[in-house]
């Protein structure tokens, strides 16, 4: 999802997110209505990245599982879980170099970590799990090449288990790993579909016109 600030991006995500209500129509995943999900049912099937990343006082590994239980419904530790989703997001390596790799203890908001590691981590906490449905605003923001590298991975390996991904973004790096594009001006949708072909609208649409030159003779 792409346009001007103010344009209804980061609302759009969060009406996705379950985060926001929509005051009118209704969202659906698989077919339901979010309204008629469970709400607990239906936050393990959404991940979410907000373009204001929250982490809480607690250890890396609390974070990502978003303080759940340390054993599933099916006897399984979590631990497996939270390494798969930061090695998916790229975070794994950067987690093992902290002082007690995932049983670092964060501060309040998240203190202790640059805001690039933070961003990751909160990208860990999306992919838990591995939910089918993952809405990622700016998750680009802090990130640098290695991040961005990281990112494109992790978008990729969430389209490769059948998963759709939902990605705001401002840094063009990112868009090539989707494929579709919305525009949105305004709280509208103006644009949607390819990627390459609303690219190319909106080039076609950018390109300065060129004069038709008069006929000889003509007068002014």
């Amino acid at each position: 999802i792409i346009g001007p600030s103010g344009s209804g991006k980061t609302t759009l995500a969060r009406v996705l997110a379950n985060a926001a209500v929509p005051r009118a129509g209704a969202v659906r995943l698989d077919g339901a209505r979010y309204a008629d999900w469970d709400e607990e049912t239906l936050a393990s099937h959404i991940g979410y990245m907000p373009q204001r990343i929250e982490l809480f006082d607690g250890t890396v590994a609390d974070n990502i599982s978003s303080f759940g239980p340390k054993v599933d419904e099916n006897g399984q530790s979590t631990g497996d879980k939270v390494v798969a989703a930061a090695i998916q997001a790229g975070a794994h390596d950067l987690i093992l170099h902290l002082p007690k790799g995932y049983e670092t203890e964060l501060g309040p908001s998240g203190s202790g970590i640059s805001p690039g590691q933070a961003q990751r981590i909160a990208l860990a906490r999306a992919l838990f799990n591995d939910p089918c449905l993952v809405v990622l605003d700016e998750p680009n923001s802090h990130l640098d090449a290695d991040g961005e590298a990281a990112l494109a991975t992790a978008i990729q390996a969430v389209r490769a288990r059948r998963g759709v991904g939902v990605v705001i973004a401002h840094r063009a790096g990112i868009i090539n790993s989707v494929d579709k594009l919305i525009l949105m001006r305004e709280g509208r949708i103006v644009e949607f579909g390819p990627r390459q072909a609303v690219i190319a609208k909106l080039q076609a649409a950018a390109a300065p016109t060129t004069p038709t030159p008069a006929p000889a003779g003509a007068r002014p």
